[in-house]
């Protein structure tokens, strides 16, 4: 009888999560079984967890202005190098042939959520396989108030949020509907929750839900400007419901906030209206728990320019490298470093700025990602490449 020559699952997985992706790219043409493996949820955390910081480079991704048609990729470990440019996909067939730029993006395990807000399309897109997929046209409100774009583990599927209303203005009452699209399912339904509607109309036009614990997240309030009643607001992928998240207790002069996600962590940005180069960033260290809420950092910009983006727009962009945390500035469509944290406990922090890396657009419209060769099409088994 002959001997059974074949590893275990376990060992495999644990093997091909030491590849290069381009190499695990090639894996995916073996068997079935073996894409199956390598588009999972599972082993994309398992390999996050078990290789190297040099493999799993976290990659800020940067939508184009008018004069390009291509992302701008960069891996943050050498800002001399060039950043890799990419096309988002816009097939006469499928997208419309004259588009705008996409408004907003936001990623998860290697997906990127598009909107293009003028034609009224949401694309989910793998910048790594190249594979897309447009979703189904939403005949609902006429305005887009917010989107949000994240994994559901209960049902191991992604799923894209989208809030629009008949007007764009928030202090009308006319009410808010909310959408949820299956990309495990292809059908999209509606989420009736009346109590919390009044907050996303005043989320800010076009603002995209940050992804964390299950859940997508906004900062908002029932009024404008800064006297209203300022809330953390939090919608469960899972259960498809709404919630608060607490907030930390207000620092004295610094009343400009802006919520993030650092790592596995929530975290708020503040910034003094009076000196805007000053700004502090406080992390919560166990979720939905107020009490720890604690102060992380805070910083300086390297220079003074009133043409630069203000402060508050950082929060979103720290990010992590190698064991540390880089603060990113966007200025008149570069991006700085303005400090490389390498031990936040021993505060000490590099002084090497990687100067004028050249992208696109503003902050906002800007996400960090990490690259994974997870389909657009989760468990349909169909991907579309361009």
């Amino acid at each position: 009888m002959a001997a059974d020559l074949r590893l275990p699952s376990g060992i495999v997985e644990k093997i091909l999560a030491l590849l290069p992706d381009k190499t695990i790219h090639r894996f995916r043409l073996l068997s079935k079984s073996c894409s199956s493996l390598l588009v999972s949820v599972n082993f994309h955390k398992f390999r996050l967890k078990s290789t190297p910081p040099e493999i799993n480079v976290p990659k800020l991704l940067c939508p184009p202005d008018q004069e390009n048609d291509g992302f701008v990729i960069s891996d943050y470990r050498d800002g001399a190098k060039t950043p890799t440019k990419v096309c988002y996909p816009t097939p006469p067939h499928e997208l419309s042939a004259a588009r705008s730029y996409p408004s907003r993006i936001g990623s998860c395990n290697g997906l990127v959520c598009l909107v293009f807000k003028r034609e009224r399309e949401i694309v989910v897109w793998n910048p790594f396989t190249g594979t897309y997929r447009k979703l189904p046209d939403i005949s609902c409100g006429d305005w887009f108030y917010t989107y949000g774009f994240g994994y559901d583990s209960a049902s191991d599927d992604y799923k894209v949020f989208i809030a629009t209303g008949p007007s764009p203005f928030p202090n009308r009452r006319d009410g808010v509907r909310i959408d949820i699209f299956s990309l495990k399912t292809g059908s999209c339904h509606q989420v009736e929750n009346p109590d919390f509607t009044t907050y996303l109309q005043c989320i800010g036009p076009g603002c995209m839900g940050l992804f964390l614990n299950g859940a997508l997240h906004w900062e908002s309030s029932r009024g404008y400007g800064f006297s209203g009643d300022k809330k953390i607001l939090a919608f469960d992928l899972s259960e498809e419901k709404f919630y608060e998240v607490p907030k930390p207790t207000p620092v004295e002069d610094y009343r400009y906030q802006r919520l993030g996600v650092v790592g596995e962590y929530l975290c708020m940005c503040f910034s003094s209206p009076r000196i805007w180069d000053k700004n502090i960033v406080w992390v919560m260290k166990e979720y939905c728990n107020e009490a720890s809420w604690v102060h992380f950092i805070s910083y300086s910009s390297i220079e003074d320019d009133d043409d630069a983006v203000n402060s508050v727009d950082y929060a979103s962009d720290l990010v992590q490298r190698d064991g540390g945390y880089m603060i990113l500035q966007f200025s008149e469509g570069y991006v700085d470093v303005l400090k490389w944290i390498k031990n936040r406990e021993e505060n000490d922090t590099s002084e090497e700025y990687f100067k004028n890396i050249k992208f696109y657009r503003h902050s906002g419209a800007a996400t960090s990602y990490t690259e994974a060769l997870t389909s657009p099409y989760a468990s349909t088994g169909i991907d579309q490449e361009f």
